[in-house]
């Protein structure tokens, strides 16, 4: 230290002492900034819970153990909103990981995590749709068939959780797969010949799914299920297109020719319970001598969905009555449901073979009047309606029953009948007076109503 004439001036004790006192301050002063530094840099990237797991989760992915890989990959699928982006292009990237279970968990948590997001940023994900896709497309030729499977299928649910997850407004034109979703319709019409099956199955899911939502014909799809030699993929292919399409397509030929090629009952009833499901469009008239030919195969699941179809042709199957009426009178004499004899009802309701089956139907009510059975035959008398009046002489002796079940179900099938039913009055007048219980008082009123409405 120098005087002020230039003169060295040795340090005193209290000169040294506040010395040392200062350089300690200023340590501390330091080490204090640094652990704010840190403390504001750690909340800068982990500002809630949620970020701080997805931070956790995205540092996995480089982790050398293929295990913690894994588990990263499977935790990625439910993030913030605002994480999205970054763990969108994080999972991209597992995707080209060395172990298929790491591009299996990647591709199914980067779809979900869309979907899931999409709806809080009001459909606003364009830029994640458009690197998933990229990203799914690359591994479209994954050399393991589960994780090929895996990212096929991605393509479709992709386009899936688009159309449910969020609903736009009216002006808002509909979410699509990326900026030009028919670049994937090639691909996945080439995943469609690939050597394993279920691939293929995911192939003809996702093709349907964009597709559909591009407004592109199916025939594509269509010669593919014809020509593809699985039974089980075919028949999935169909459940898909109808899912999807719904009433827009005549998938009945297609349904009907893969029930005709079944190798074994298992195929064949795959097939059948299809033509049950109320997404199908109507069958035509030309439909019907097909249909009828199914009649001739003894097996329980076809003649259980195959009254279906015929019953929505209506009065284009009389035809087919006298086929049915074998099994509509099995259906009512065994514990099955009443598809054969609901299509009678609906070809025509006032045939003879139809109106054969009502005696049948009352004994039947009779012995299940407080069973779930006896609802079900009462649902067949609301759909037969006026066309039931030939039974009203053997109401009318139900409604002097001793048992309430079953003065309340003819009450109830009287009031079905309506107007046709008008000799059943007095005895309903007569029941009425008797009755003490107060719901069937108001039964009765109910059915003395529907008689007398003009």
């Amino acid at each position: 230290m120098m005087s002020t004439s230039g003169i060295p001036v040795r340090p005193t004790p209290r000169m040294q002492g506040f010395l040392r006192i200062g350089v300690g301050k200023l340590m501390l002063l330091s080490g204090a900034c640094t652990v704010l530094f840190w403390a504001w840099l750690f909340h800068r990237e982990n500002a809630n819970s949620d970020t701080a797991v997805t931070n956790f989760n995205i540092s996995q992915l480089n982790h050398d153990d293929s295990k913690q890989r894994l588990m990263g990959a499977e935790n990625l699928y439910r993030v913030a909103p605002e994480n999205l982006g970054r763990t969108v292009l994080a999972l991209a990237g597992a995707i080209g990981d060395t172990d298929w279970k790491v591009r299996r968990a990647a591709a199914s948590s980067m779809v979900i995590a869309i979907g899931n997001c999409a709806e809080r940023r009001k459909g606003e994900v364009k830029e994640e749709i458009d690197l998933a896709t990229a990203a799914l497309l690359r591994d479209f030729h994954d050399p393991n068939a589960e994780a090929r499977a895996r990212v096929v299928n991605g393509i479709g649910n992709l386009q899936i959780s688009m159309a449910s997850s969020w609903s736009p407004p009216p002006s808002t034109p509909t979410i699509q797969l990326g900026p030009d979703a028919k670049r994937v319709l090639g691909p996945l019409r080439a995943m469609m010949k690939d050597t394993d099956a279920r691939v293929r199955e995911c192939a003809f899911y996702s093709y349907a799914c964009v597709a559909h939502a591009n407004m592109e014909e199916p025939e594509p799809i269509l010669d593919f299920i014809e020509n593809d030699v699985s039974p089980i993929v075919r028949t999935h292919a169909i459940h898909y297109l109808m899912r999807i399409w719904r009433a827009q397509l005549n998938l009945y030929p297609s349904i009907i020719r893969e029930i005709n090629r079944a190798k074994n009952n298992e195929e064949r009833q795959e097939a059948a319970r299809m033509l049950g499901n109320p997404e199908l469009s109507p069958p035509t008239p030309d439909l019907l001598p097909a249909l009828m030919k199914l009649l001739e195969i003894d097996d329980p699941t076809l003649r259980r969905y195959l009254p279906v179809p015929l019953g929505l042709l209506s009065k284009d199957a009389k035809s087919a009555l006298p086929a049915l009426l074998p099994l509509a009178r099995k259906e009512i004499e065994g514990d099955s449901e009443f598809s054969a004899v609901h299509a009678m009802i609906a070809i025509d309701s006032d045939s003879s073979e139809t109106q054969s089956l009502l005696p049948s139907l009352v004994k039947e009510l009779r012995l299940h009047a407080d069973d779930q059975r006896g609802n079900w035959i009462l649902t067949v008398f609301s759909r037969f309606g006026t066309s039931a009046r030939g039974v009203g002489p053997l109401l009318r002796e139900d409604l002097k029953s001793p048992r309430p079940p079953v003065r309340r179900n003819a009450v109830f099938v009287l009031e079905a009948i309506g107007p046709a039913a008008k000799d059943a009055l007095p005895d309903l007048t007569t029941l009425l007076r008797t009755e003490n219980d107060q719901k069937m008082q108001e039964r009765v009123q109910a059915a003395v109503m529907s008689i007398n409405k003009q």
